[in-house]
């Protein structure tokens, strides 16, 4: 396994960053790439891990890309969260 940390562009009010680590579930070089993805502490999603997997396909001179994130909260429990 391979273990990677992220600093996503979303920041807190405070100017800092909301930290996230996660680890690979899957590499298929150059076609696939899968994770999972948790929010650490700060985030109003902190400990909610979830996963995304990302898929590359050849479209004539460009590439296709589709991420799939999935295992995410319900809307009403992401919007509880940033209430509180």
């Amino acid at each position: 396994m391979i273990t990677h940390r992220s600093t996503p562009g979303e920041q807190p009010a405070d100017g800092g960053i909301f930290p996230a680590t996660g680890t690979y579930t899957e590499v298929h070089t150059p076609k696939v790439l899968a994770f999972t993805w948790t929010w650490e502490t700060g985030h109003p999603m902190a400990g909610v891990e979830t996963n995304i997997r990302i898929e590359l396909s050849a479209q004539g001179k460009d590439t296709f890309e589709l991420m799939t994130h999935f295992g995410l909260p319900s809307a009403r429990r992401c919007w509880r969260a940033r209430r509180n």
